[in-house]
Order: C-alpha cells, then sequence, then structure tokens
C-alpha cells in the first residue's frame, strides 16, 4: 500500500516514457491512463446507490450492489418492462440471507444517463427487496456488470461515476484529493477484496454497496477479541438480502479498523456468521457514505480519497 496523489502519477508516468524505447504505435499517453467517463449515476438522497437504468424503453430502479455477484431484476419488475426470464436453464444465486433460483434475461437496450451498458444480463428472481426510502427497489446492479467499469463511488455527494477502464496498469485518477492506493485480489466471486487491520488483526474486506451496514464475520471478531460476554450487552439488528430469509447480527464497536496506510475510524460493526471464502468484512455504505472511493477492476486496484 502506497500514498499517491493524481499529479505524482503523472509524474511518474513522464519518468517511465522518458527512458522507454521508442515505440510510437504502441507508447500509451496521459490520456490513455484517464478512464473515459460512461455515466454519472444519481444517488437516492437516502444515501443508499439506488440508480435509475432505462431497459427497452422502460425505467427500473436498482441497487448498485458491489457485493452482488449477479445482476438482477426481480420478477415483477421483469414483467412490468414485458421480459420473459428463460427459467428452463435456472441458476442459483447466494448472498447474505441464502439462496434462491433464477431465470435469465438478455435486454435489448439497457441505458444509465443515456449512455448505452451492452451486453446486461439480468438474472430474474421471485422475490420482494426491501424499498429504500419510499421507492421500491427493482433489482440490483451486481460485479457482474460493474467489473467491466471503473467506479468512482461519492456518497457524501449523491453521485456514482462509471468509467470505461484505462489501457494502463494504473489509471491516473481525475481527483485534485491526495488518495492512498492499495492492492487488491479479484476473487472468484467478482469482489475486490483488500487487505485491513482491525483492533491490530489482519483482515480481508471488500466494499459492498448493497449492504447498508459494515458487516464482520463472527469468526473473524472472535480473533479480534470479541467475546459472547462482549456481544450479550449489544443491540441486535435484523437485515433481509436477496433472499427473503432474515439475518440477525449484533452491533459492537470496536477500537479501530485501518483502511489502508493508517486511515482509520473507530467503527460500529454489525457481527454475523457470513460464511465467505474471500473476506471477513463487508464495508457498507454506513461507512462509505464518509468515504470516497475509486474501484478499479480492470487494474485490480482500490483507491481510498484522504479526509480533506
Amino acid at each position: 500500500m502506497r500514498c499517491r496523489s493524481n499529479h505524482a502519477a503523472a509524474a511518474l508516468l513522464a519518468a517511465a516514457a522518458a527512458f522507454a524505447p521508442a515505440a510510437p504505435s504502441l507508447a500509451l499517453t496521459a490520456d490513455d491512463c484517464l478512464p473515459s467517463l460512461r455515466a454519472v449515476l444519481n444517488v437516492n438522497p437516502t444515501g443508499a446507490p439506488l440508480v435509475t437504468l432505462r431497459i427497452n424503453g422502460g425505467t427500473a430502479h436498482l441497487l448498485l450492489d458491489t457485493g452482488a455477484e449477479q445482476t438482477t431484476l426481480t420478477e415483477a419488475a421483469a414483467q412490468r418492462l414485458g421480459l420473459s426470464a428463460d427459467f428452463a436453464s435456472k441458476q442459483t444465486m447466494t448472498g447474505v440471507g441464502g439462496a434462491i433460483s433464477a431465470g435469465m434475461v438478455r435486454p435489448d437496450l439497457v441505458t444509465a444517463g443515456g449512455r448505452p451498458l451492452p451486453g446486461v444480463v439480468f438474472a430474474v428472481v421471485a422475490v420482494t427487496l426491501p424499498p429504500v426510502g419510499y421507492q421500491q427497489v427493482d433489482g440490483l446492479l451486481g460485479a457482474d456488470m460493474l467489473s467491466a467499469y471503473d467506479l468512482d463511488i461519492d456518497l457524501s455527494q449523491h453521485l456514482i461515476f462509471l468509467y470505461d477502464a484505462p489501457k494502463c496498469a494504473v489509471p491516473t485518477l481525475p481527483w485534485k484529493r491526495p488518495f492512498v492506493e492499495v492492492a487488491a485480489k479479484f476473487s472468484r466471486h467478482r469482489h475486490l477484496s483488500f487487505p485491513i487491520t482491525l483492533d491490530g488483526k489482519p483482515l480481508t474486506a471488500f466494499i459492498d454497496t448493497g449492504a447498508q451496514l459494515t458487516l464482520i464475520d463472527s469468526a473473524a471478531a472472535e480473533k479480534t477479541g470479541v467475546t459472547e460476554a462482549a456481544l450479550s450487552g449489544d443491540a441486535q439488528v435484523r437485515m433481509q438480502g436477496v433472499s427473503t430469509q432474515i439475518v440477525t447480527a449484533r452491533h459492537h464497536h470496536f477500537a479501530r479498523l485501518s483502511l489502508a496506510d493508517g486511515m482509520a475510524i473507530a467503527p460500529l460493526l454489525a457481527i454475523t456468521p457470513l460464511g465467505l471464502d474471500d473476506a471477513d468484512l463487508l464495508l457498507g455504505t454506513d461507512l462509505l457514505a464518509r468515504q470516497r472511493v475509486w474501484m478499479s477492476y480492470a487494474t485490480r486496484r482500490v483507491f481510498v480519497a484522504r479526509p480533506e
């Protein structure tokens, strides 16, 4: 992990170019390293990343969910949009709360902010998702679609920017603020997992914009010294994932969660058995609301802006 700024990245790029062998047809410029903006997505005023897409001429309100492997539509939304799912070769989706069967559908046209999002495939599920404020949720934008882009997540400003992936190994961010860069791994569940430290213990996390609460696996919490006795006095919370099953958790105050290079917060985390094989902790919108984050799937990096 290392601290960088977009100016430093540009300087390093210029220095590398000065010593590189001549290859005019293959040389990359600073513009090649700057991701191209695909769409600006407005976030629901509640802070949840609920965005609006146009699908085959209709409108759908979808939760942008980096923790979901598959992009989904509810069966009711698919019917409203005139989409017929193929349940003959149904798939099984698994998340917090359990597993559920889904049929598949590929709309002719999906757009965000007037720009096309090509190749989007929806899994149609027979569930009703919890509303965001007064708005019904029609589905999820999952990592199968999102991983084709770089994401600039700024929930404090109620905005998410989708960028086409850069051509360089390290993107040049269009940020004026300094930031910290963290190397990540792309798991088989399509999560960008990266190291964190919680109360002095090294753990692994990924950003889950679909989770209102930051969740930690109960076994990982135990490694940090949290005992059953300590949990007995903590408040209980209830959550619902993509399935209809209700999951219970305990809200617990930890002393220090270091996101990267010493950037730290004193978090309130929800402890529950997660059963994940690629992370101990899911960073939800309760923490992301105070951070600006860039997720670069193409370069396997996560960037976190330093506080202003």
